[in-house]
């Protein structure tokens, strides 16, 4: 009972918040947005995770760096929780916002004709990433893990799917996921989620070794579907998306796989560790 009433209030906020970005333009709701995120780190627990990894990443950072990286990934990650709320509702916001490079790779690797991923982490804005190639007329089938909250969960699936993407449920996935890829259709994931031993490869992610789930690996070579990389950035009020040159099957063991994916996101993340989600144990080992 406790938790249906605690649902039903956190549904009720999420109401509110849609009503507002509804009113307010966008710039405002992204400097509200930065505001929450910076004044929420600071009651949070979060912080202490989120300085945990970057002691982890960056060991030869001071202390004032890494409270600067803090700052910086909780203000963005606050935008992106208030932004998203406007970008998914139907306007020409994303047409004027987001900037996609690469298309051309895009379809190079849908005519080599054995289906496609797109590769990815919780960095930039992979949801409006994700809204804005299906808006160009790139759908894709996104996996993903559903939210607790069932009435949330209900919203932002609507929100995901209102320009052509369908979800696939990340428990259960493969069977779906084949199906699509066979049929020449383009898969979203996201690799850098924790993931347990017996799912994964333990590989070097972010000069750690830890576990990167193994799926992605496995279908690439049973399919030999192509990979493209997507990461977004934000410029001003909106995002420049790159989507990178594909990559194809050559033979690699499934291991040797993940880590070269390992080896893209962690040289990305790198270069901007402020737009990559630091708020989850990500280093520590998942247990069934």
């Amino acid at each position: 009972m406790k938790e249906k009433i605690k649902y039903k209030f956190e549904y009720i906020i999420y109401i509110f918040f849609m009503i507002l970005s509804m009113v307010f333009p966008l710039f405002f709701l992204q400097i509200l947005g930065k505001i929450s995120g910076i004044i929420f780190i600071v009651f949070s627990k979060r912080k202490k995770i989120i300085l945990k990894n970057l002691n982890l990443i960056f060991p030869k950072k001071n202390f004032f760096e890494k409270i600067k990286i803090l700052i910086s990934c909780s203000a963005h990650f606050g935008r992106v929780a208030f932004e998203y709320l406007k970008f998914s509702q139907k306007n020409n916001l994303i047409e004027k916002k987001v900037k996609i490079e690469g298309i051309e790779n895009l379809k190079e690797a849908l005519n080599f004709g054995k289906g496609l991923f797109i590769v990815s982490a919780h960095f930039g804005n992979w949801e409006v990433a994700a809204l804005a190639l299906s808006k160009k007329g790139f759908p894709q089938g996104m996996v993903y893990r559903p939210l607790d909250n069932p009435y949330l969960e209900k919203a932002l699936s609507l929100r995901r799917t209102l320009y052509g993407n369908w979800l696939i449920q990340k428990k259960g996935a493969l069977k779906q996921i084949l199906k699509d890829i066979r049929a020449g259709k383009i898969i979203d994931i996201l690799i850098d989620q924790k993931s347990i031993p017996e799912q994964s490869f333990k590989v070097k992610f972010l000069c750690q070794e830890t576990y990167i789930i193994s799926s992605l690996s496995k279908i690439v070579k049973l399919t030999d579907s192509a990979v493209v990389f997507l990461f977004s950035y934000p410029e001003g009020s909106g995002y420049r998306v790159v989507l990178k040159k594909p990559i194809f099957y050559k033979n690699e063991t499934e291991i040797e796989l993940t880590q070269k994916y390992a080896d893209i996101l962690s040289e990305e993340i790198l270069k901007f560790p402020h737009l990559w989600l630091l708020h989850h144990n990500r280093f520590e080992i998942l247990k069934n």
